[in-house]
């Protein structure tokens, strides 16, 4: 903890990483195993388009007081390949992106009213561009189509 703004607040950080060594996926015993891990294809179990990248990472950082919070989250997606890559096809890689989301908090505790102001994808990255897939040309399910976004919230505690 350390003295800001005349309160107490506290760091608080965390980090989730994924590494997918493999994903095999055989549609009959005996039959043709697909190896996904690190590429894109149709996810074989739901049909949507999906990247299965080898390593993604999800980091939180914040500073949280008594009745107020600033946050950063940074999302990462490796890099992928098409599954069914095609030497016709303008793009058979989706490179690997960094997304950056900020919040800021605050709780007015005696009335029960907080309110929450962020940005999300302030880089204002773009998703990767993948060839004829859907209309999109990128993988919706996977990256961030919407661009930068600004958002609130009001809450009210009874």
């Amino acid at each position: 903890t350390f003295d800001i703004f005349n309160t107490n607040a506290q760091f608080v950080a965390g980090i989730d990483v994924t590494y997918l060594e493999s994903f095999a996926y055989q549609v009959l015993p005996g039959g043709t195993v697909f190896e996904y891990a690190g590429r894109f294809a149709q996810d074989p179990f739901t049909g949507v388009p999906a990247a299965f990248p080898e390593i993604s990472a999800l980091l939180r950082m914040g500073i949280v007081s008594d009745n107020w919070q600033f946050n950063y989250v940074g999302r990462f997606i490796d890099e992928v390949t098409d599954f069914s890559s095609n030497p016709a096809n303008l793009s058979n890689d989706a490179e690997r992106v960094m997304y950056h989301d900020v919040q800021a908090a605050y709780d007015f505790v005696d009335s029960g009213v907080g309110l929450t102001f962020g940005v999300r994808n302030l880089a204002n990255e773009t998703p990767p561009y993948v060839t004829n897939n859907d209309d999109m040309n990128t993988l919706n399910q996977t990256y961030d189509t919407a661009g930068r976004y600004f958002y609130g919230r009001i809450t009210v505690r009874r």
